[in-house]
């Protein structure tokens, strides 16, 4: 979504995964599991820094394609 402005099934084949653009952003990632929730995909928190120091952070409390939000 970061770098192409939509998220679809060709966003996981190995050509858009292995796309030399992504390299930059998956550099700058960082991924933090919470201990108390393995085993479970929701709620999931997103927290993104922006360049200009704003920090934008959104919840999700269904996964979606989950049979709860399919």
């Amino acid at each position: 979504i970061l770098l192409r402005g939509a998220f679809g099934l060709a966003d996981i084949e190995p050509e858009a995964v292995l796309d030399p653009a992504i390299r930059p952003l998956v550099d700058r990632l960082s991924v933090r599991v919470d201990e108390t929730r393995i085993g479970t995909f929701a709620p999931a928190d997103v927290s993104i820094e922006t360049r200009d120091g704003r920090r934008l952070h959104r919840r999700v409390e269904v996964l979606p394609g989950s049979a709860a939000a399919p």
